[in-house]
């Protein structure tokens, strides 16, 4: 018996999400934001904000939008993905836009946000993923109940 297809096997199951031959696409809705494709059927489209690239950091204050935009087709955001924003160390606020349907917020999402003060989470999120804000500067997390 061949050891290749075990060592196939365990490298596919220990790559991040990128790694799988979907890179990162820019949101055209002019966000700043990038974003995977989690489904295209059934509708609605939905999609999940990832990190822009291990140099290039997110700063500042963020929004996540309710949708983001490639080629004319709109996804639902409902996600943010492991260490979506890991050591943005200059981002200072993150709020989701009204209307939001992130259900997630992955492992890791805001690790190591050392400026990242204050949060206003949505009632559409159910899962927060381990350490999500570890290490963080949060002096304000606010949880909208509608």
């Amino acid at each position: 018996m061949s050891i290749i297809p075990f060592l196939l096997l365990f490298t596919a199951t220990c790559m991040p999400d990128t790694a799988w031959g979907q890179a990162p696409i820019s949101d055209t809705n002019g966000t700043g934001l990038f974003f995977e494709i989690l489904a295209t059927t059934p509708n609605p489209n939905t999609a999940k904000i990832v990190a822009k690239s291990p140099n290039d950091k997110y700063t500042g204050d963020i929004t996540i939008p309710v949708k983001v935009s490639d080629q004319g087709t709109e996804y639902d955001v409902v996600e943010i993905g492991e260490e979506a924003f890991r050591e943005c160390k200059t981002l200072t606020s993150v709020t989701f836009a009204e209307g939001s349907k992130v259900e997630t917020i992955g492992k890791l999402a805001f690790f190591k946000c050392s400026d990242l003060q204050s949060i206003t989470i949505p009632s559409s999120v159910i899962t927060i993923g381990e350490s999500a804000f570890q290490q963080t500067g949060l002096t304000s997390v606010t949880f909208r109940t509608e």
